[in-house]
C-alpha cells in the first residue's frame, strides 16, 4: 500500500491531469456610462485582514498572488469612481517564503509557494530555498494591511511586528507585519488608521478558529477568565473576540470612514478539510485478514470494557476495528473524546475507524499509507499506526469551531447593523454556496475545490487568482447595491486557477 496511490486518487478525482492555459492580462473592460462612488468615498481605501486579504496563496506570499488579492482587485475598479492609489507591500519575487528561518523542529518555517507537478501527480514546492530575507523591511504605510497569520487580538498588539523578533529562530513576531510596521511598537490597526482611510474593509476572526482547525483540534477553546493570553492552536474566547473586534472597528470609523465588514466563513467547508476522504485504504483479502488478526486483541479488550459497562453500545461499535477486501476501508484514527480505558488495559488506547462525519486535513494525504517505521511493514499510518489527532477533526471538535464562528458572526452582524456607513458581506454564506454548487460571475463558474475550475489554490485554504476575481466581484456588487456606486466587475475567465510545473 503506497501513499502515492492515495494522493493520486485524491487529486485525480479533482481533475488535475492537464495544464491550464494562463492569461497574462484581463481584457479591457467595456466602458459604462458612468462610474460613481454613490454614498461612499473611495479616495483612500485601506484593507485590514489576514492572509486572504494579503493575497496569500499556494502556501506562501508572492508577487502574483499579491497582485490578484481581492482588495487590490476591488481597488482597481474604485479608481474610476474617485479611488486613490492602492499600495501593496510586494515581496521580492514569485518564490515566496523566507530564507534561513527554522521552527523549533529545525524545519524551514516559511516555505516557498506550491506548484502542481503533473508528472508526479502531486503539489510540490516551487523552490526548496526561498530567496526573501526576513529582515528586508519595506517600512511604510500600505493600503493592503493583510497580515498572514493574524488573529483578531493581534491587530491591537503593540510589538506584533517588532523587528528584533524576526532576527531569532524561531521567529517571535510576525515577519509579514515586521516588513511594513511603522515602528517596533506599532499595531496593525494603528498603522491602518494613520492613513486616514475614507473607506475600509475589515476581515478578522478567520484565524481565531482556523488555527485550531488546521492543527486537527489539538488546542482548546480558550477561556479568557483563566488564561492570561491566548495560545497557538486555541479557539479565541468569544467574549474576548467581541471586545477586540469592537475596539478595532471603533478606531477605523472614528473619522467617519465607511466600509465593509466580512463575517467568518465555516472554515470546515474549505478544501483543506474536504479533499481527503475518510475511507481511502485499499486492501486485498489476505491483507485485510492479517490486519484484523492484528487488531483482535484490541477488539477483545473493547468488548470486555463494554461487558463491564465502561462504554455504551454505540462506542463499542465505533471502537471495533475491522477491514475487508475493498478499495475504501476507513482509516484508523486517535479520538481523544473516547472513554479512557487504559485503567482496564493499558494497551487499549483511544482508537477507532473514521466515519464520514470526521474531516481529515489536507496534510493527511502525505501521511496515510506511509510507514512509521521504514523497516516494519505493519506500521502503515492509518492502518497499523492510527492517524494522530492533528490530522483529524472529529464531530466534537467541529462543533466547537461552529459555535465560536456563530458567536463571532453575531458580534460582527450587530456592529454592522448599528452603523449605516457599514456594509456586512456574508462570506460565510458565499463559501457554503461555493462548496455546494459553485458560484458564477460574469459567465464564469468557480467551484469550491482545488481543480482547474476551482476557486482555491493548492494549499486548500486560500483563493487562487480566479477565485479572488469572483470574490471581488461579489463584494463589488454588494458595495454597488449598498452604497449606490456603479463600479465595474472583472471578467474572471482571464484569471488563472492553478500553477503547473
Amino acid at each position: 500500500m503506497k501513499n502515492r496511490y492515495i494522493y493520486l486518487t485524491v487529486l485525480a478525482a479533482l481533475g488535475l491531469t492537464a495544464c491550464e492555459p494562463e492569461f497574462d492580462q484581463e481584457l479591457e473592460d467595456t466602458p459604462i456610462t458612468a462610474q460613481e462612488s454613490g454614498d461612499a468615498d473611495f479616495s483612500k481605501y485601506v484593507a485590514v485582514g489576514a492572509s486572504i486579504t494579503a493575497g496569500y496563496a499556494d502556501g506562501a506570499v508572492y508577487i502574483d498572488g499579491q497582485d490578484s488579492a481581492f482588495p487590490k482587485l476591488i481597488a482597481e475598479k474604485m479608481e474610476a469612481a474617485g479611488g486613490g492609489t492602492f499600495t501593496t507591500p510586494f515581496m521580492a519575487d514569485n518564490i515566496g517564503g523566507f530564507a534561513n528561518v527554522y521552527d523549533e523542529d529545525e524545519n524551514l518555517a516559511f516555505n516557498s509557494r506550491l506548484v502542481y507537478n503533473v508528472a508526479t501527480g502531486a503539489p510540490e514546492l516551487y523552490n526548496d530555498s526561498p530567496a526573501n530575507s526576513i529582515t528586508d523591511f519595506v517600512t511604510g504605510y500600505y493600503s493592503n494591511m493583510g497580515i498572514p497569520g493574524m488573529k483578531s487580538f493581534h491587530s491591537l498588539f503593540a510589538g506584533y511586528g517588532a523587528s528584533a523578533g524576526v532576527s531569532v529562530s524561531p521567529v517571535l513576531t510576525n515577519p509579514y507585519f515586521a516588513r511594513i510596521a511603522s515602528s517596533d511598537d506599532a499595531t496593525v490597526i494603528g498603522d491602518a488608521v494613520a492613513q486616514n482611510p475614507t473607506f475600509f474593509s475589515l476581515w478578522l476572526g478567520g484565524n481565531d478558529v482556523l488555527d485550531y482547525a488546521t492543527t486537527g483540534g489539538t488546542g482548546d477553546l480558550q477561556d479568557i477568565t483563566t488564561e492570561i493570553a491566548p495560545e497557538d492552536g486555541d479557539i479565541t474566547d468569544t467574549t474576548y473576540f467581541a471586545g477586540v473586534y469592537s475596539t478595532a472597528l471603533s478606531s477605523l470609523t472614528a473619522n467617519g470612514a465607511s466600509g465593509v465588514l466580512f463575517n467568518v466563513p465555516a472554515v470546515t467547508d474549505l478544501p483543506y478539510f474536504t479533499t481527503v476522504g475518510y475511507n481511502v485504504i485499499p486492501m486485498d483479502a489476505a491483507t485485510a485478514e492479517a490486519t484484523n488478526t492484528a487488531y483482535s486483541g484490541y477488539n477483545t479488550a473493547v468488548a470486555y470494557a463494554y461487558s463491564l459497562g465502561y462504554i455504551d453500545a454505540d462506542e463499542y461499535a465505533a471502537r471495533t476495528i475491522s477491514f475487508s477486501e475493498s478499495t475504501s476501508n476507513a482509516v484508523v484514527i486517535v479520538d481523544e473524546d473516547l472513554t479512557d480505558l487504559t485503567a482496564i488495559d493499558a494497551a487499549v488506547l483511544n482508537y477507532r475507524q473514521a466515519t464520514e462525519e470526521d474531516l481529515l486535513v489536507l496534510t493527511a494525504a502525505s501521511v496515510i499509507g506511509t510507514l512509521a517505521d521504514a523497516t516494519d511493514a505493519t506500521t502503515v499510518y492509518g492502518v497499523g499506526v492510527p492517524l494522530g489527532d492533528e490530522f483529524v477533526l472529529t464531530p466534537e471538535e467541529q462543533e466547537l469551531i461552529s459555535d465560536a464562528t456563530t458567536s463571532y458572526n453575531t458580534t460582527i452582524a450587530a456592529l454592522a447593523a448599528a452603523d449605516a456607513n457599514l456594509m456586512l458581506f456574508d462570506a460565510n454564506a458565499l463559501l457554503t454556496t461555493l462548496k455546494s454548487s459553485g458560484v458564477t460571475s460574469e459567465g464564469t463558474t468557480v467551484t469550491g475545490d482545488i481543480s482547474l475550475t476551482g476557486a482555491f489554490s493548492l494549499d486548500g485554504i486560500h483563493l487562487n487568482p480566479r477565485g479572488n476575481a469572483v470574490f471581488a466581484n461579489m463584494v463589488i456588487e454588494d458595495i454597488n447595491d449598498y452604497f449606490g456606486s456603479t463600479l465595474q466587475l472583472h471578467d474572471p475567465i482571464y484569471f488563472s486557477t492553478l500553477t503547473f510545473k
